[in-house]
């Protein structure tokens, strides 16, 4: 249970007790103690004792979830972690570890995209309650077409993954319509650049920003998805791997790249807000994916001032596969995809964020400066790896 809830729900009983403790005592202050009998006497002086003593211990009980909740959101912003619940039982707040956010579109030709990119990612999740990962990720599948039978695929895949039988149901989550479009250029329809947005860009950069704030709070930790990827082989336990690391080697990681496009990037729950704010303020001026690396890369004075000291991370491994040749950012097909394992260097993304090979030659967390205690070996992905 998060703080939230364990403050919320303190406050209320502390209220109905106060309701009950008023009414109570205006009732007993209205008995005339001297027709009372020596029993009854102490009898009324113990209920308003007990009452006020309840009233005293539900006050102190408040006031240190306050403050827990207070130092959990201190370690939240400091560390991303916070060290115990509601209840100091030394869980975290969330209930989740991962969510992964999905906004989804009906293809030209109908194809079988988010089918298949779901059942890559149900595959590699357990459905036994003793694995440790059981219930801690949630996949939020957001469709943004017009009308729920306007995409026939996300009709197909909510029936398959919310269906009674399916043991993997737990992990999914979709909504049919997103929050209505808070567009600020009606009317205009420009085409655009590949580097300057046109009108359908930055539509897909807003429904970025609703997909986020319908994941907001859900998870420690967020990861950004594209409909047209395959989670790669073993994803989830590369995925364990590099958020640990990274968390080992940068405590207060601002973002994580692991593939490229807008898709594969991880944050922490708690910067979601900021950046959702920053997409929107910013999409007539570049697309989506060029936005969110100068907004973790500090390219800005904006983005600095919430970056501060911390680090974006690289990682050396793609863990996703592409569908099809043709991205949903850019109208041209692509030369070529990288496929699952490769390593994700510049010029497939950003020098910024890609992992350098100079720097860490052994290793597969970039920036790696990090104490020698701290390092640890890289593992061996080359087995994973699509030919």
């Amino acid at each position: 249970m998060s703080h939230n809830r364990a403050v919320g729900g303190s406050s209320q009983r502390l209220d109905k007790l106060m309701e009950e403790a008023s009414a109570t005592i205006a009732k007993l202050s209205k008995v005339n103690s001297s027709s009372l009998g020596d029993a009854d006497v102490r009898r009324w002086h113990h209920d308003q004792a007990k009452i006020k003593q309840e009233v005293l211990n539900f006050q102190n009980s408040n006031a240190e979830l306050e403050k827990k909740l207070q130092h959990c959101e201190l370690e939240l912003a400091t560390s991303g972690r916070c060290s115990h619940d509601s209840s100091g039982g030394g869980q975290n707040v969330l209930d989740k570890w991962l969510v992964i956010g999905i906004p989804t579109i009906g293809r030209r030709n109908n194809e079988d995209y988010l089918l298949t990119s779901l059942r890559a990612i149900a595959a590699q999740l357990p459905s036994s309650p003793s694995d440790l990962l059981y219930g801690k990720v949630l996949v939020v599948v957001v469709s943004m077409a017009p009308s729920p039978d306007a995409h026939k695929r996300y009709l197909e895949a909510k029936a398959e993954f919310t269906a009674a039988h399916n043991p993997k149901r737990i992990y999914f989550e979709f909504h049919d319509h997103a929050a209505a479009d808070e567009n600020p250029y009606p009317g205009k329809t420009d085409r655009g650049t590949p580097n300057k947005p046109g009108y359908m860009v930055r539509k897909q950069t807003r429904d970025v920003v609703k997909v986020m704030r319908v994941c907001d709070k859900k998870a420690r930790y967020y990861l950004f998805m594209e409909d047209d990827m395959v989670l790669c082989p073993s994803g989830f336990t590369t995925i364990q791997y590099m958020l640990n690391k990274a968390s080992v080697y940068h405590p207060n990681w601002l973002a994580i790249r692991a593939s490229y496009g807008m898709n594969g990037i991880f944050m922490h729950q708690h910067d979601l807000s900021v950046f959702a704010a920053y997409l929107t303020k910013h999409q007539a001026r570049r697309p989506p994916d060029h936005l969110v690396v100068e907004w973790f890369a500090g390219e800005t004075a904006e983005s600095r001032a919430h970056k501060g000291n911390r680090a974006n991370i690289g990682f050396r491994y793609n863990i996703f596969d592409h569908l099809g040749s043709v991205s949903t950012l850019r109208a041209s097909a692509s030369p070529g995809y990288l496929r699952c394992y490769d390593e994700l260097l510049s010029p497939t993304v950003f020098e910024v964020e890609a992992f350098n090979k100079k720097q860490c030659p052994a290793d597969d967390i970039w920036p790696c400066d990090v104490d020698k205690k701290l390092r640890s070996p890289r593992l061996d992905f080359s087995s994973l790896k699509k030919q």
